[in-house]
């Protein structure tokens, strides 16, 4: 006999990383579509930086304002945070343009061969 706790599922919250915004209202109507398109509401957005800072970035605001899960990664070595950065993302919405440091192209690019998902804005 099926008991109510054999029902309910865990769902697993990917771990979102946001890149490249600077206005709220289009990150806000990015993350819209990625919602929409993958039908994933449950998730943690991932934010930090080479010092901790008590600034609320764009996408910690967008989290906060949204009810999403924060994980915060920081280390002064940046070349460790990258890579800190790249094994606790599962997925990465990303804007590029002409000043999208190669970077976040590298890391977008390794997050593809790795058959991880992202949406890039452009």
């Amino acid at each position: 006999m099926e008991t109510r706790s054999n029902l309910i599922q865990y769902v697993q919250p990917h771990s979102v990383l946001i890149v490249g915004f600077n206005n709220y209202n289009e990150l806000s109507s990015a993350m819209e579509k990625v919602i929409k398109e993958t039908q994933t509401y449950l998730f943690s957005i991932v934010v930090g930086g080479i010092e901790y800072s008590s600034y609320k970035t764009l996408a910690e605001q967008w989290a906060i304002n949204n009810g999403a899960g924060i994980i915060r990664i920081y280390d002064s070595d940046f070349d460790r945070l990258i890579w800190k950065l790249h094994k606790e993302v599962d997925y990465i919405v990303i804007k590029i343009d002409n000043d999208t440091p190669n970077v976040w192209k590298r890391f977008m690019e390794q997050m593809v061969r790795e058959g991880k998902h992202g949406k890039v804005i452009r």
